[in-house]
């Protein structure tokens, strides 16, 4: 039936011809009659009767506009009548035809109207989040006749094409939600983009301008703090009341910057200040008075034996906003000294200097401990006319016999050169040596044969000649070895050039390693006879101490007396027990790696030791030996590595 049905409307819409745009049904979208529709979008159609009442028993389809023939409506399009139909996703002109079963006018039962497909794509438009509070929202789309923007739980506002406006944000993440319109087609669409606040800025500061090169052209490195996601900064510098841009910095991941500014006359004072700027390039310093640091070029003049060193007083602000003062850091070679300086202090000259010397110099400012502003470095060499202060000249032997002199200089004064001067017996000074140290050696072997005195003159750095020093003439000490009675007797000479006349004298006896292993007092006297000589220490070392009441200290040469070894061994012995003679041991001092061995007729050996202190108490294997005639073998060696070698008979009597 529904065949047949299809079948007969299809010939007559065919007879009849097209319908014309007489008005029998309206287009609605959203509760209102449109002329135009949205590509994609739905549209309701509705039906009017003969006599105007609305009846929905209607069908709808679309055709493109350009369709020249009779719009077919197949078995597909003849569903139950419906309200809404979907608009063609292709924008462009097209038809729609109505099917209706009860025609007004049997020449035109096929109804058709006209209508623009407009595109309905998404609005594009950018946020840009300005600070804490406000969203900059530009707006870059084309295709609609009116625009909204919606910022989170705001109720919608108007924008136009190619319009930037400023909007107030909520904090955390929030919606922006832009809706395009087409007038004539009451529909439209919507984008919406999800923006997160920006925290309030905090205030940066400058922790540190650091003058790096002074000059018309110089360099200055400027550390900057506090730097945050979401901003931008201004580095200004300072030209009378105006501040210009030096450079913008933006957020890289770190919260301090460097920046080395360059071409700066940086003779003079320079000063700077960071402004905040939103994503939007809106100034957000939370702060109106924002903090002034400057640069602090110091100069340095080289006077007679002092240094002058002057700067302009600071004129810029602290980055905490309290009281500054000054830190001035000298440098000489690895030794630095710091002066500590008040604010209202603009030059300091340094005596504490020694001439021909370079100094360097650099001035901190400081808020607290905190070095904000650092100076360039100003260095000078020290000069002066004057006349350096005598040397004090104290002489003395070391171990090896070889003489030292070694000089003391007036309190900040230098050596260039000194030149020694000699006086050997009484006989004139002569200049000997040159030498650009505080001391010189004389390794002259023949100093002990008689008094020897010493003077020098030095000059300093800055070319200037001392006057002579003091005369130092060091104890020269004699020795003479009475090998028959076991006596050394001891000479020695006075000490001359301490600064107090109050001298105190001992005699040392030395080890192998020059170290006293005994001494005695001997002040008020010149000579010794040492009467009680070493039966362990073959060689005796003697030498003479000298103090000054000022804690002068001086050795004299050192004399070496070597005893002779001596050695007794016994031609015979009688182990009986009865007390004398039981034991066969050799006599004697300075022996030293001891080795004896005694053999029997047949070279057997009976008896060895290496201590001399071990004899041999007439036993073989324990047993006693037989009475009779035995050899021995003795080598040892002195302490001056001498071999002494014996051997010999002895008879074993009971």
């Amino acid at each position: 039936m529904r065949r047949l049905l299809f079948t007969f409307l299809f010939l007559l819409f065919w007879v009849h011809g097209f319908a014309q745009n007489k008005g029998w049904f309206k287009a609605i979208v959203n509760g209102v009659e449109v002329t135009e529709l949205c590509a994609g979008q739905t549209v309701e159609f509705q039906n009017f009767s003969c006599n105007g009442t609305e009846t929905t028993l209607a069908f709808y389809k679309f055709e493109p506009a350009s369709f020249s023939g009779p719009i077919i409506f197949g078995p597909t399009d003849l569903n139950t009548p419906g309200r809404l139909y979907q608009v063609p996703s292709t924008p462009g002109l097209y038809v729609v035809g109505q099917l209706y079963t009860a025609t007004c006018d049997p020449q035109e039962p096929q109804m058709r109207r006209t209508f623009l497909v407009k595109p309905a794509p998404q609005p594009t438009f950018t946020a840009t989040q300005c600070g804490p509070d406000s969203v900059l929202v530009t707006l870059t789309d084309t295709n609609y006749d009116t625009y909204t923007v919606a910022v989170g739980n705001k109720s919608p506002e108007p924008i136009t094409v190619n319009q930037s406006k400023y909007f107030e944000s909520p904090g955390g993440t929030y919606n922006i939600i832009v809706t395009g319109t087409h007038t004539a087609g009451n529909c439209g669409f919507s984008s919406t983009k999800s923006v997160t606040a920006t925290p309030a800025p905090a205030m940066p500061t400058i922790s540190s301008v650091d003058l790096l090169e002074t000059a018309a052209s110089g360099r200055i490195e400027i550390k900057i703090m506090g730097l945050q996601s979401g901003y931008t900064y201004s580095l200004e510098g300072q030209n009378g009341s105006i501040f210009t841009e030096k450079t913008r910095l933006n957020f890289n991941g770190n919260a301090t910057e460097t920046v080395v500014l360059s071409n700066l006359n940086t003779a003079v004072a320079n000063c700077f200040r960071v402004r905040v700027f939103d994503a939007c390039g809106r100034s957000q310093h939370p702060n109106p008075n924002i903090p002034v640091i400057c640069s602090q070029p110091i100069q340095v003049v080289a006077g007679n034996k002092k240094n002058i060193v002057s700067w302009p007083s600071y004129s810029g602000n602290t980055p905490g906003g309290g009281s500054y003062s000054y830190q001035l850091r000298r440098q000489e070679g690895s030794n630095s000294t710091i002066f500590n300086l008040p604010a209202n202090q603009t030059t300091y000259e340094d005596s504490e200097v020694t001439c021909g010397q370079e100094y360097c110099y650099e001035l901190a400012v400081l808020e607290g401990a905190n070095a904000f502003s650092l100076s360039n470095t100003a260095c000078a060499t020290v000069v002066s006319t004057d006349i350096p202060g005598m040397a004090t000249l104290i002489t003395s032997f070391n171990p090896d016999n070889s003489l030292q002199g070694t000089l003391t200089l007036t309190a900040n004064t230098a050596l260039k050169e000194q030149t020694v001067f000699k006086n050997r017996n009484g006989g004139g000074y002569v200049q000997t040596q040159k030498s650009n140290a505080i001391f010189f050696t004389d390794t002259d072997k023949n100093l002990a044969s008689g008094p020897v005195c010493y003077k020098v003159t030095y000059t300093d750095n800055c070319g200037n000649l001392s006057p002579e020093s003091n005369e130092s003439c060091p104890v020269i000490l004699t020795a003479k070895h009475d090998k028959l009675k076991r006596t050394v007797t001891l000479n020695w000479t006075e000490y001359v050039g301490f600064s107090s006349p109050q001298l105190t004298y001992t005699l040392e006896l030395l080890d192998e390693n020059f170290s006293p292993e005994s001494s005695q007092l001997v002040t008020g006297t010149f000579s010794l006879n040492d009467q009680k000589l070493s039966d362990t220490d073959q060689i005796l070392r003697y030498r003479i101490k000298v103090e000054g009441a000022a804690g002068e200290l001086s050795y004299s040469n050192t004399q070496t007396i070597v005893q002779d070894v001596k050695i007794f061994i016994p031609t015979a012995f009688s182990p009986n027990n009865d007390g004398l003679n039981d034991i066969f041991e050799v006599k004697g001092r300075f022996q030293n790696n001891f080795s004896l061995v005694i053999l029997n007729r047949w070279g057997q050996v009976v008896f060895e030791s290496n201590d001399p202190k071990k004899g041999w108490d007439g036993k073989m294997n324990g047993k006693e030996a037989p009475i009779g005639a035995y050899a021995y073998k003795l080598r040892t060696i002195d302490e001056q590595g001498k071999r002494i070698e014996r051997t010999g008979t002895l008879t074993l009597l009971r």
